[in-house]
Order: structure tokens, then C-alpha cells, then sequence
């Protein structure tokens, strides 16, 4: 894997439980994996902040105004509209992933079109999928959930599409190997949002989540998901 470090930029923080955190830290580095589209960057000061985040995700999936469950296969229930939560961790990982779009880009702007967490349970899924209205696609992962001795591909995150060598291990252009990254807590990955995806039917216990957003560089008029978006 070839590191890049990010040049020095802004030095944006957040305030979380009377500390400023930094938005991207100095010596913050992207990592292209290898054969893919996929770029990737770990923040290594994540077990401070996710213990909040959970409890507020969690305690969200109870209220209506910003939650959907769609059917099995859609990625668990969703909870939309991070920068509306009041929430400083979710705040924090928010402007992390609009800083990751800007920086790779050179953009001045990046405009979430839609933002979201994902909570997993046993037996929830997400069928093979890209995006649209979006130049990138980003997930960052929060808990990973129950590892299953029986069933090891348990909630992964693949990447599954035959464009990229990293997906194509016995005949250029088709699909046989699909990429796996470490999705270690903490991991925020971006790929172009017409990159085929998904995730791995859950066997655990306790809740998988991450978060999830499509970034483009202007706002897009018209709804991001057709209908619209929960906002009661």
C-alpha cells in the first residue's frame, strides 16, 4: 500500500466533552488499497468519541423523526441527516468525511447529499448497490459487531465491482474475488459512488453500525432517495 500524506490545511476542531479535536488531524494519511478505486484513512483517536456516538445512535433508532427500516437487504435501519443530530461525535466524523472529499478533490466545497448510520442485527444485509447524484461514496465504521467463528464473511463490507483488478482475480472484467477492506473501527473509505458494493448478511448479536454518506462538490436539487427523506 502507498501512503500519501495530506498536505497541511485547515485546523478545524470540535468541541467533545471540553476538548477541541482536531477535524483532520496532522499527520492524518490516506491509503489507496491496491488494484481498486478504494482510498482509506484511520483515525486513531476513535475509542474516545464512539462510546457517545452509540449511545446517541441507539437512542435515536427509538425516535421516528430521522429513522427508516427498510426491508431486509437494506442495510438495517437507517438514521438519516447526521449534522442534525446535536450530537458532537457525530458532528466530528461528519466534517471528517467532508474534509476526506475535499482534500482528495482540491474542492473548496463538498455537500453531503445524504448522510446516515446504518444499524445492523442479526440477519440484516445490503444487496449489491452503487450510488447516484454523487461524485463519491464514503463509509466509516463504528462497531463491527460479533465475530462468528461459523460463519467468518459475517457483515462485511465487499466491494464487488469488475472495473477494478482488485475484484477480478481469475478474468479481467469479471467479477470473482471481492475486495474485503479492514473495516477496523474507526476506518472511513471512499470510492467513486458508481463502484458496485455491499454487505454480507449479519450473524451477531450486538449492533454493527457505521455511517455513510454520498458527497459531490455542489448541492443537487430534487430528493436524494425517492420520496424524500425522514424528517418528522
Amino acid at each position: 500500500m502507498t501512503q500519501t500524506p495530506i498536505p497541511e490545511g485547515d485546523r478545524q476542531t470540535v468541541q467533545i466533552g471540553g476538548q477541541a479535536v482536531t477535524v483532520w488531524p496532522g499527520q492524518q494519511k490516506i491509503t489507496r488499497l491496491p488494484g481498486s478505486l478504494v482510498l482509506m484513512t484511520r483515525f486513531e483517536d476513535a475509542p474516545q468519541f464512539h462510546p457517545e456516538l452509540v449511545r446517541t445512535m441507539l437512542e435515536l433508532e427509538q425516535q421516528a423523526r430521522f429513522t427508516a427500516d427498510y426491508a431486509r437487504g437494506g442495510c438495517g435501519v437507517k438514521i438519516f441527516h447526521l449534522d442534525r443530530w446535536q450530537c458532537p461525535e457525530a458532528d466530528l466524523v461528519h466534517r471528517r468525511a467532508l474534509a476526506f472529499f475535499s482534500k482528495v478533490f482540491r474542492s473548496d466545497t463538498a455537500v453531503a447529499d445524504v448522510s446516515m448510520a446504518n444499524i445492523f442485527r442479526n440477519g440484516d444485509y445490503c444487496m449489491p448497490h452503487s450510488h447516484i447524484r454523487a461524485r463519491a461514496s464514503l463509509v466509516y465504521s463504528v462497531t463491527t459487531g460479533d465475530p462468528d467463528p461459523a460463519h467468518e464473511r459475517s457483515g462485511q463490507l465487499c466491494i464487488v465491482d469488475p472495473r477494478m483488478e482488485a475484484c477480478c482475480g481469475d478474468e479481467a472484467g469479471h467479477m470473482t474475488t471481492p475486495m474485503v477492506p479492514n473495516m477496523k473501527p474507526g476506518t472511513l473509505l471512499m470510492f467513486p459512488s458508481e463502484v458496485m458494493h455491499c454487505v454480507t448478511p449479519y450473524t451477531g448479536q450486538s449492533p454493527r453500525i457505521t455511517l455513510a454518506w454520498n458527497i459531490d462538490s455542489r448541492a443537487l436539487p430534487g430528493d436524494a432517495i425517492p420520496g424524500g427523506l425522514p424528517e418528522r
